[in-house]
């Protein structure tokens, strides 16, 4: 129960701080300017993608993780019902 709770939040920062990338491209930050350096926007694509990709597998698994865990126990509350 608390390793699916554990990955939702991970998938969910994860997800969060990829749309930050990828809607961030063209607002400067300090001295970053994103809009004038081609490889900072590049970076920021990239890992944008990377980690909304990531953020969306870590809930796939940990919903999935869930799912497993309840079939698993209706199958084994019939078998011991029989």
């Amino acid at each position: 129960m608390l390793l699916s709770i554990l990955m939702t939040l991970f998938g969910l920062i994860a997800a969060f701080e990829g749309c930050f990338f990828l809607t961030h491209l063209h607002k400067s930050f300090l001295i970053f300017h994103p809009e004038r350096q081609a490889p900072l926007s590049k970076a920021l694509i990239i890992w944008g993608i990377l980690l909304l990709i990531i953020g969306v597998l870590a809930i796939i698994s940990a919903v999935d993780y869930r799912m497993k865990l309840a079939t698993q126990l209706v199958v084994n509350k019939k078998r011991h019902s029989a």
